[in-house]
């Protein structure tokens, strides 16, 4: 579809591509939410990424500080889980090519 002829275009030009989507709780049921937070973005958006990362605020000696989790890397997959503290893509760019 349309959505998809547009992400592939991007990711096949000569430069980094950063998308970004708001994140929803996960429910086990009504009224029960879990730890787990997804995308909103198209169904296939994750799976044509080769990192994922979920964004969060943290506290650090009572600093508020950025956190990035690391979902998905496909390069490198032993980043997964892995928390960038103020990540930037260099950061970012630094841990992929260790």
């Amino acid at each position: 579809g349309l959505y998809k002829d547009v992400i592939n275009k991007l990711l096949h030009m000569n430069c980094d591509v950063i998308l970004t989507a708001r994140a929803s709780q996960k429910y086990a049921g009504p009224g029960q939410p879990t730890d787990e937070w997804s995308p909103n973005c198209q169904k296939d958006t994750e799976y044509m990424m080769d990192i994922v990362l979920y964004l969060k605020r943290g506290v650090k000696d009572k600093k508020s500080i950025y956190l990035a989790q690391i979902i998905k890397c496909r390069n490198k997959g032993e980043l997964t889980d892995t928390e960038i503290e103020n990540p930037s893509i260099i950061k970012l760019k630094e841990l992929v090519q260790k």
